[in-house]
């Protein structure tokens, strides 16, 4: 499945993150992508409407792809600093899902794992 299904849609135009989990470079490392909306507004990014039956043509999508140490994740409590990533990759400014759909194809052939962060049960950087 190469693309967001309805709900995966939704939490990204409602300004809720969705992350997975990928196949690292290393066996000492774990991969993640995250992506996420912003409106951009004259002042800057700000969060993005939760309202989903209107348009949204200040909408923006990112993506931030990286891998870390299996030891800097093995604890609950982990606060994920830039400094420990690995392999970091950000992109935003990108202009619809479909773009966004598009750039993930390099990494992700199934977008059906995407759920949002805090069900991944790991300390994810964002």
């Amino acid at each position: 499945m190469h693309s967001f299904d309805i709900f995966q849609n939704n939490n990204l135009l409602t300004g809720n993150d969705l992350a997975i989990e990928i196949p690292s470079s290393s066996e000492k490392l774990r991969a993640f992508i995250i992506v996420g909306s912003y409106a951009q507004t004259p002042l800057g990014p700000k969060k993005p409407s939760r309202v989903l039956n209107i348009e949204h043509p200040e909408q923006r999508f990112w993506m931030l792809k990286y891998e870390i140490d299996k030891s800097a994740i093995s604890s609950h409590d982990v606060s994920i600093e830039e400094y420990q990533l690995k392999d970091f990759i950000y992109i935003n400014d990108i202009l619809s899902i479909k773009e966004l759909e598009e750039k993930l194809q390099e990494y992700v052939q199934d977008f059906s794992s995407f759920c949002v962060p805090w069900k991944m049960n790991v300390a994810l950087y964002n």
